[in-house]
């Protein structure tokens, strides 16, 4: 969520909008297999991912490998 909001209001200076983040990202649930059969996880079990299709249109970020010093 924080990949989102900073550059809503860093870069673009909005409020994060819930229409915006539906337009780049979707939600999955997670689903386990048993005996050959999907079945929904308990809650709490989903992912977050940007959608393929739209990946050249978010900003890219270059994200630290260490928060040493």
């Amino acid at each position: 969520m924080a990949t989102f909001v900073a550059p809503c209001e860093g870069f673009l200076g909005i409020s994060p909008h819930f229409d915006l983040w539906w337009h780049f990202f979707a939600v999955t649930l997670q689903k386990k297999r048993e005996k050959k059969q999907e079945l929904n996880t308990p809650m709490g079990c989903a992912g977050i991912h940007l959608r393929n299709n739209r990946v050249g249109e978010y900003p890219s970020m270059r994200l630290s490998t260490s928060n040493k010093g």
